[in-house]
């Protein structure tokens, strides 16, 4: 059994008959057919049985083709490796995340990247953890920064790891009843209108509304937003309370509170494809993310 074998039985599977798959290669029907016979020899097995004028795959075919689809991934991969270590300065590096992991961690890498190496494109996408998960599963995108693992789709063959916890406070304005106030029980801050994260958020379902669920009540939310910055400004708009991360409650100098029952907080996790298959550009900007979270971490233990 050699490459150049499978090669011509997956070929022949793909196209459906020796000709055409002599024709894709540029050599004889007749030479494919040969080696496909030889390594079926070789197996032990049937690999194609006819049917009508072309030709289908037996089960054993079906895992012989696998093989070559594996080994074509591989080379593939290898190839990439290889002109990423041989050139860096022309990487691609494709990320998902949330907008707060954005403002507050994703840059800071990404300007740490692109003062080291300025040649290299970056693509952004910022969406749900779930969606950018799936993208990363599905090789749309190489990796992502997302609110804790809890409760997400764990795809198979990924790379989970915890960067750091990010904890979520009640904001109010100046002049809002509880300004003064350092706590609040989570029943007592039912009776005030909640400026939140939208439902589709994993802050959302898997953070904040089971604090709710076990205290037995209902915040009183009205207005669901996709991001901080918009729930900033309803927030000073409106005059109600709103649901933000500590650090840009402290950044942007906003008076917040926390509950007096359990403290609101979630991880944030790098999710990628095994370290052996990102792109070198990726494992560099991996690397930026988890040095930029260590100072956070440190600067949060020194206040």
């Amino acid at each position: 059994m050699d490459v150049r074998q499978l090669e011509m039985l997956l070929a022949a599977a793909d196209h459906g008959s020796y000709s055409r798959a002599g024709e894709a290669l540029h050599i004889s029907h007749s030479a494919i057919h040969r080696q496909v016979r030889l390594l079926a020899e070789d197996v032990g097995d049937r690999l194609l049985v006819r049917v009508g004028r072309g030709v289908q795959l037996t089960e054993t075919g079906r895992l012989l083709c696998d093989l070559m689809r594996t080994i074509r991934r591989e080379i593939r991969d290898a190839r990439r490796r290889i002109g990423d270590l041989q050139q860096l300065e022309d990487g691609d590096v494709r990320i998902g995340t949330g907008t707060s992991i954005l403002y507050f961690l994703i840059l800071d890498a990404l300007r740490a990247l692109q003062d080291k190496h300025p040649r290299v494109r970056v693509h952004l996408m910022t969406g749900t953890a779930e969606q950018v998960v799936h993208k990363i599963a599905c090789g749309e995108l190489d990796l992502g920064i997302v609110y804790a693992r809890t409760g997400l789709s764990a795809a198979r063959g990924l790379h989970y790891e915890p960067l750091y916890e990010e904890e979520f406070v009640i904001v109010v304005p100046n002049d809002h009843p509880l300004a003064k106030r350092r706590r609040i029980p989570i029943r007592g801050l039912c009776r005030f209108p909640l400026i939140a994260f939208s439902e589709d958020s994993h802050t959302r379902t898997q953070v904040l509304d089971p604090l709710f669920q076990r205290a037995g009540t209902q915040p009183n939310i009205t207005m669901e937003l996709e991001n901080e910055e918009a729930i900033e400004r309803m927030m000073q708009t409106s005059g109600n309370a709103g649901v933000l991360t500590r650090h840009r409650a402290m950044t942007s100098g906003l008076r917040y509170l926390r509950l007096k029952e359990s403290k609101i907080a979630c991880e944030v996790w790098l999710v990628s494809p095994p370290v052996d298959r990102l792109p070198h550009a990726a494992r560099v900007f991996c690397n930026l993310c988890r040095h930029a979270s260590r100072l956070r971490h440190t600067s949060r233990r020194s206040r």
